[in-house]
């Protein structure tokens, strides 16, 4: 579990929060997308990514409500995961999608009350969970997805943070089907660390220039 967070500037400084010391720029080793931040962990398969994306609400899309446009993004989260799935580990042959906890608006201080922050917790198992063949990528038996929105009406924007923490059994955090019981809400260490990346940013999560969403 991360024991230090170090404030990490996004978007060239134009956001900032703060993640776990340690974690790896996605952009120092691959092309990334403008409009997304990846930070991966250098010791498991979690990972964390800013999405910033078309503000989902009608007539374009047909959310009527802050919680159906968290929904409406998580979809298409899971959508891509064959891309997502490179870095991130998720399952690329996603079959169940269990929602462990829906939809529920939370606070970011720093951006006050002005603005609906909306959390949610879902699992994504694949079809097939075996173990990978020699020479192939470790296969996540499940993969836990904690997915928050922001919601800047104002600029016509949705912002996306998504903590992917893919579980292969026998790795860290993972030894042992006895780590995890869902059902009664046991969590394993992996998840755990997981949630604390979230209240992280949650309470760290600062828009410095929002100049960040104005057309160039």
């Amino acid at each position: 579990m991360p024991s230090t967070f170090t404030l990490n500037q996004l978007y060239g400084g134009a956001i900032v929060a703060l993640l776990p010391s340690g974690y790896l720029d996605t952009s120092e080793i691959r092309q990334v997308p403008d409009n997304q931040e990846v930070r991966l962990s250098p010791s498991s398969l979690t990972s964390v990514i800013f999405d910033i994306v078309e503000r989902a609400e009608p007539p374009s899309h047909s959310c009527r409500t802050d919680a159906e446009a968290l929904r409406y993004h998580y979809d298409d989260v899971v959508s891509t995961q064959p891309e997502r799935s490179k870095e991130t580990a998720l399952p690329d042959t996603a079959e169940e999608t269990r929602v462990l906890e829906p939809p529920k608006l939370v606070l970011m201080p720093k951006l006050g009350h002005k603005y609906p922050v909306w959390t949610m917790l879902a699992t994504q198992t694949p079809k097939d969970p075996a173990p990978a063949n020699d020479g192939e990528k470790s296969r996540a038996e499940f993969t836990a997805m904690f997915v928050t929105l922001i919601r800047l009406e104002t600029a016509k924007t949705d912002v996306i943070v998504t903590v992917t923490v893919p579980h292969v059994l026998g790795e860290e955090g993972y030894t042992t089907h006895e780590d995890v019981d869902l059902d009664v809400g046991k969590e394993t260490p992996l998840m755990v660390e997981g949630r604390e990346i979230l209240e992280q940013i949650l309470h760290s999560f600062e828009i410095v220039e929002w100049g960040l969403f104005s057309p160039s």
